[in-house]
């Protein structure tokens, strides 16, 4: 086992190195705007950028966490690609960036708020199969509309942009609320057995929503696939999540009620789920 120091030290050398996979996204910036001042081609402009990333990962990862610097890096140079995107694709620009920024944040909050359960799983780049088909599938519905059926442009798709935008930073902005406010009784994993260092939260964001953070995450998958105006994705997506949604919250409530019993239940009787029509554990 680790002692205590050790496992700080752990720790703060993952966090630095998700955070410096930062370093050749901003040393991209340059080329972004020569490329859009049309100086150098897209694909010349992004080669100059995957060689910048590829230097940094080779020449620095002796000094970090490798398997955290090799992921943070595929995300940061996802989230490079996503800003050039933007400025000739909005929407798809737009969605590369905030998948990009979901998946380091996670990450990196877990890092910050609650240490002790970071590990490379806290990416949540393996979340599941079914979630990487989703993915797969609006970006394929997005150009399938694009291409084929509005080569002119999705009507009002500004207005939906601006919608998806709005959900998906609420969302967002809920779900890294309730891990700082849960800090270390925060776990992307359902906790079967109860440690020393988990507490029953029910101030602050709690005592509004049980489950702020799968509120969060629902509202913003359906915000991103607004955003894509992609009307298949966003029923798939609605229905998926609502689904997934309750059947994890009644097994963890149901954990939940018994690790603290009576506690736990006049909390639900105080407090709604925060995700439409699901009810919990009864």
């Amino acid at each position: 086992m680790y002692e205590p120091m050790n496992l700080e030290l752990i720790y703060r050398k993952n966090l630095s190195s998700c955070f410096s996979s930062f370093v050749p996204f901003f040393l991209s910036i340059p080329f972004i705007f020569v490329c859009l001042l049309g100086r150098l081609s897209f694909y010349i402009s992004f080669l100059l950028i995957l060689i910048l990333f590829v230097i940094h990962f080779l020449v620095l990862s002796r000094f970090y966490t490798k398997e955290v610097f090799l992921r943070a890096h595929f995300l940061t140079l996802i989230l490079t690609i996503g800003c050039i995107w933007s400025f000739t694709s909005p929407a798809i620009g737009l969605f590369t960036i905030i998948l990009s920024i979901f998946h380091l944040s996670e990450y990196i909050s877990v890092g910050l708020w609650c240490p002790r359960t970071l590990t490379i799983d806290s990416f949540l780049l393996n979340h599941s199969p079914q979630y990487h088909g989703a993915i797969a599938l609006a970006y394929t519905e997005y150009f399938i509309e694009k291409y084929f059926l509005f080569p002119n442009g999705f009507p009002f798709h500004w207005l939906l942009i601006i919608l998806g935008l709005l959900m998906v930073i609420s969302g967002e902005y809920l779900r890294k609320l309730a891990m700082y406010t849960a800090r270390q009784s925060f776990s992307h994993l359902i906790q079967d057995k109860p440690n020393k260092e988990h507490r029953l939260i029910t101030h602050g964001i709690y005592n509004y929503y049980r489950h702020p953070s799968y509120v969060g995450w629902f509202w913003w998958a359906c915000g991103t696939q607004i955003l894509l105006a992609n009307p298949i994705s966003f029923l798939l997506y609605l229905i998926a999540t609502w689904l997934f949604f309750s059947e994890r919250i009644v097994y963890e409530e149901g954990t939940l009620i018994r690790f603290y019993g009576e506690l736990y239940r006049d909390y639900q009787k105080r407090v709604p789920v925060g995700i439409p029509f699901i009810k919990g554990c009864r």
